[in-house]
């Protein structure tokens, strides 16, 4: 998991500086948050899909303060692609669905 962190977490912070925040944040607080999502979703789920939990969990917690969804959008496929979101709309419309094994919009949880 460290690796996973190291891997996007910088990355996502450098290139998203100049993109404008709902709410300002710094790295710490958006590793913070990928951690506490990351911890619920392993208390409840399959282990053996870490790396999609991880990139639900990044995808919110670390980008989703940003008010310019699209360009977030474009590097977080960019950062994810290996799990297959749907590309109809931005990743923040899809969540892991377990029994499924994969990314499903919210409209399917959330009527």
């Amino acid at each position: 998991m460290t690796d996973m962190f190291n891997t996007f977490l910088d990355e996502a912070w450098t290139k998203t500086r100049s993109c404008e925040e709902v709410m300002p944040t710094v790295p710490l607080q958006s590793a913070r948050s990928v951690c506490n999502l990351l911890e619920a979703l392993l208390q409840r789920g399959d282990k053996r899909k870490l790396a999609a939990y991880f990139g639900f969990a990044f995808i919110w917690g670390v980008c989703g303060c940003f008010k310019s969804l699209r360009f977030v959008d474009n590097m977080l496929r960019d950062f994810f692609g290996k799990l297959h979101i749907p590309m109809a709309e931005t990743v923040f419309e899809y969540y892991y669905q377990e029994q499924e094994q994969r990314f499903v919009h919210w409209n399917r949880a959330v009527p």
